[in-house]
């Protein structure tokens, strides 16, 4: 069988270790990886050779199956035409991991967070907005430390703690000529440290502290965070389940942040996680597990 492994990718760059691990797995399990740039795909509707191509490659009838992992930078129309495609590919029968529509609620911090507030996920206080005088308003009123994020991000890059209201003040107005959406969350009094939690299926595979270095305020290991193991507890297995299970997700990456008087919270759902941090505290390979996942998926 040939399976996808379908994201944007950028010459400039070594390949991502994520991707570089299902290609391995996937080939180790006799099945032959094909990176798709998902920037060069294109698509015929009412031809003969009707589908979602790549290159000289009809996807929609090659394919057996992919992971979806980025719909990559670009224009309205650009993203658009992408989350198009890739449901054009399930349509014509090609199972992905993570789905379109479910892939694409997750990367959006907005879409994801009210989805699993509304089911009961207890979540951080969080204010939205494209107008700035609504920002600036929120800001004054309801808080007085903070984090500013992208509205579709990841690695916590480009976050922001503020806790200053001039500093406050400039950055949204940065923000506002970037024509970006203000996404402002307050900042939870937790430890040095937050807990991702993988999630395959109905089960999760395991589990970290990410232990923030002692320059950075941030807990993701690309910048800097250090992997420690972690016992998953009956209570953190539900709520990592529960929330992969609410936004419809094959497997997820939960970031789950400990308070002192609320318990845990959800921070994000990651619909296209890393794991090489999460691999160096677990046993057993990772990717195999998830490759295998979607490999029984197909059997089906």
């Amino acid at each position: 069988m040939k399976i996808g492994i379908i994201y944007k990718v950028l010459d400039f760059k070594e390949t991502p270790w994520p991707i570089e691990q299902l290609k391995k797995s996937i080939f180790c399990q006799g099945h032959t990886p094909l990176i798709i740039d998902i920037n060069r795909i294109y698509s015929y509707i009412g031809f003969e050779k009707h589908g979602v191509w790549y290159g000289e490659i009809n996807l929609s009838k090659e394919l057996s199956g992919g992971f979806l992992r980025s719909f990559g930078r670009g224009s309205c129309d650009a993203i658009t035409y992408r989350i198009s495609a890739m449901e054009q590919l399930e349509v014509d029968g090609v199972y992905l991991m993570n789905s379109t529509y479910n892939f694409r609620k997750a990367k959006d911090k907005y879409a994801a967070l009210f989805h699993l507030y509304s089911h009961g996920i207890p979540v951080p206080r969080t204010f939205i907005t494209r107008d700035f005088d609504s920002a600036i308003c929120a800001i004054q009123s309801e808080f007085k430390d903070f984090v500013v994020k992208p509205l579709i991000g990841s690695r916590g890059l480009g976050s922001l703690h503020i806790s200053n209201f001039d500093l406050a003040y400039e950055a949204i107005k940065t923000l506002d000529k970037l024509n970006k959406v203000f996404y402002i969350q307050e900042f939870i009094d937790k430890p040095e440290r937050d807990i991702r939690v993988l999630v395959l299926g109905d089960q999760v595979v395991n589990g970290m502290y990410r232990v923030a270095s002692s320059d950075s305020w941030k807990t993701n290991i690309s910048l800097g965070a250090e992997p420690k193991p972690l016992k998953i507890t009956a209570e953190l297995e539900e709520l990592a389940i529960k929330a992969t299970k609410i936004l419809g997700l094959d497997y997820a990456g939960v970031d789950i942040i400990e308070t002192k008087n609320s318990g845990y919270l959800v921070l994000e759902v990651n619909a296209a996680p890393s794991w090489e941090g999460l691999q160096k505290v677990t046993p057993f390979s990772i990717s195999d597990k998830i490759v295998n996942y979607l490999l029984d998926k197909l059997k089906r």
